[in-house]
């Protein structure tokens, strides 16, 4: 028998999974982060780099809205510094 999932439910897992790496971030990764080397936009690797998470991770947070994102014409994803660092921050309190 084959059975179908909804994608509800695949959308509420994948949330649960984001809404639980965003708690598991630390304190202490967080504070020994330096925002002001970068930009006000950031590639999603120098995220992932930044938060301490994978790039997929970064990519999920966008998809989902937790994070500010821009695609210029013709250019790469950009992160916004200031939406991920409120994300990462609030995350580690």
């Amino acid at each position: 028998m084959i059975t179908r999932t909804s994608t509800t439910a695949v959308h509420a897992v994948a949330i649960l999974g984001l809404a639980m790496t965003h708690t598991a971030l630390s304190a202490e990764h967080s504070a020994s982060v330096d925002w002001d080397t970068t930009g006000p936009w950031v590639r999603p690797q120098k995220a992932a780099q930044l938060s301490g998470v994978s790039t997929r991770t970064i990519r999920a947070w966008v998809a989902a809205g937790y994070l500010r994102s821009s695609k210029p014409a013709g250019g790469a994803v950009l992160i916004s510094r200031d939406s991920l660092r409120g994300f990462v921050e609030g995350a580690a309190r």
